[in-house]
């Protein structure tokens, strides 16, 4: 995780590369992140997020399963998980020319601001 994180941003919003001086968030500093107390940093890191969130996979995507999603979404407290019903794979993320699949997120989006 620290590896594919450590891009900061700084307080202009203007994103920094890995060492950077003005690099101000820098995720792979975590505290948790690949220590002894949190074997698994990835369920440190999710645990700690506080915000409402949408968890969200296609059906048939293969590079984001959706059982490996409903894990990740329930090591979130504020996290509801759904499934996109779609045969587009991975596509069904940023659906295009899908109808179905944009009613679908869109659902998921009103949901998640109504909370």
């Amino acid at each position: 995780l620290a590896n594919d994180v450590a891009v900061g941003v700084n307080e202009a919003g203007a994103v920094n590369q890995p060492g950077s001086a003005s690099t101000v968030h820098d995720a792979s500093t975590a505290p948790g992140l690949d220590t002894p107390a949190s074997p698994d940093p990835l369920a440190g890191a999710l645990a700690r997020i506080q915000a409402a969130t949408a968890v969200v996979a296609g059906r048939h995507d293969l590079y984001f399963p959706p059982s490996d999603c409903a894990h990740e979404a329930a090591l979130i407290a504020e996290a509801t998980f759904h499934v996109l019903e779609s045969d587009l794979g991975h596509r069904a993320g940023n659906p295009r020319q899908a109808p179905a699949e944009q009613a679908q997120l869109r659902a998921v989006v009103d949901e998640l601001l109504s909370r």
